[in-house]
């Protein structure tokens, strides 16, 4: 047990030190056409589909959460107050979205264009002295989920994982290819992030999940499934470099969940200060 705490407190302090995401809600802010409801106990989704012209996209049964489409002409945003605020719905919301806009190192002590050099050299990880750590835990038998932008399954640094890097899905593009697509601006987002996990922890399983598309941004419902598809493939650490403002109840829920399994959950903090 002090062995897995200070591997979380590692990723933690790594994460922090290197690349969290800064939270900022982009122009819009939600899927135009989309808006996450759960119904009270008793009470059945057709009833909001026959008043306000919803269809069903998707249903996920752990939340007991839909997936809406919304009317041609109508804004999410609006139409979901309308419905959260019927008797017999628990929560209607427009379905958010989550933004990693740092695709790249900026934070201090050193730029990416000073990246030169071996990285456990760099004074970030000098700063957490990995090679105690390491003396201690290397993340051995722990899986750690990276719900990101994908990683790019055949980058150098990651040759030596043997297996320990896993392909789990990809909710962008519905396959099972999770990799770090290029030519966005947040293309590399959660290549870094996964860098800087088996820096920490080497010898860990990293879990890839792609919920970011590779301008950064990802939908709050594909988040809080890939939450749970990592809960259900044993994951014991959840890492979220990503924000958003505003609440998301269907992640909410979902991360509930994770947290009655015993998962950690690791959640961006800024690079910023502002978070």
């Amino acid at each position: 047990m002090k062995k897995m705490q200070l591997l979380i407190l590692m990723i933690i302090s790594a994460l922090f030190i290197f690349a969290q995401a800064y939270a900022q809600k982009p122009p819009g802010g939600y899927k135009p056409e989309e808006v996450v409801c759960k119904m009270e106990p008793g009470y059945n989704i057709d009833i909001i589909n026959q008043t306000y012209g919803t269809i069903i996209k998707k249903y996920q049964a752990q939340l007991d959460c839909y997936l809406l489409a919304t009317p041609p002409g109508h804004n999410a945003d609006s139409l979901a107050d309308v419905i959260d605020n019927r008797p017999d719905v628990q929560y209607c919301r427009a379905n958010y979205i989550l933004t990693a806009p740092e695709p790249f190192q900026r934070s201090q002590p050193f730029l990416d264009v000073e990246c030169i050099g071996d990285f456990d050299l760099q004074s970030a990880a000098v700063t957490l002295d990995l090679a105690m750590a390491h003396s201690i835990s290397t993340g051995s038998e722990v899986i750690i989920a990276v719900i990101d932008g994908g990683v790019n399954l055949t980058h150098p640094e990651f040759s030596d994982m043997q297996g320990n890097l896993v392909s789990r899905f990809d909710y962008i593009d519905n396959d099972s290819i999770a990799n770090d697509e290029p030519g966005g601006s947040g293309s590399g987002h959660g290549t870094f992030v996964a860098g800087v996990i088996k820096l920490v922890a080497p010898a860990s399983q990293l879990n890839v999940y792609r919920v970011l598309d590779t301008a950064g941004n990802g939908d709050g419902y594909n988040i809080a499934s890939a939450v749970l598809q990592a809960v259900a493939d044993s994951c014991k650490i959840i890492n979220l470099s990503l924000g958003m403002i505003g609440v998301h109840d269907a992640l909410d829920d979902a991360l509930k969940i994770a947290r009655n399994y015993d998962v950690k959950i690791i959640a961006a903090a800024g690079n910023d200060s502002t978070a």
